[in-house]
């Protein structure tokens, strides 16, 4: 299949086989978000990789399509990014806040022993 005056970014891979394309999109991603991120879903080369990926089937493959179906899988990919920071950041407020109370309330024992 030629594909004529089609251009992806970086980020984009296109794999063709008998049912379709394959489309995977891929985004660096901090170390720090590792925890937060499906572990199959993460590559490793020289940074961090959030990679997601759907099929095109045969009868529906043209180019507009294919970039249809990247910026679904880019913005998919962003929301799921962005998820994973919030989970991390709400479990550091968490951690914070309890750690913030048992501060507070050894500083209040301590005050009241006085």
């Amino acid at each position: 299949m030629k594909i004529v005056g089609l251009k992806l970014p970086e980020n984009c891979t296109l794999t063709f086989h008998a049912n379709g394309i394959d489309v995977r999109v891929s985004l660096n991603v901090e170390k720090d978000l590792l925890p937060w991120l499906p572990a199959e879903r993460i590559h490793k080369g020289t940074m961090f990789v959030y990679w997601i990926r759907d099929t095109i089937p045969l009868e529906y493959c043209s180019p507009k399509n294919i970039c249809s179906m990247y910026n679904i899988l880019l913005k998919r990919a962003m929301i799921r990014v962005r998820e994973a920071k919030e989970r991390r950041l709400r479990t550091e407020i968490r951690y914070f806040e309890e750690l913030h109370n048992q501060l507070k309330l050894e500083f209040d024992e301590s005050i009241d022993q006085r």
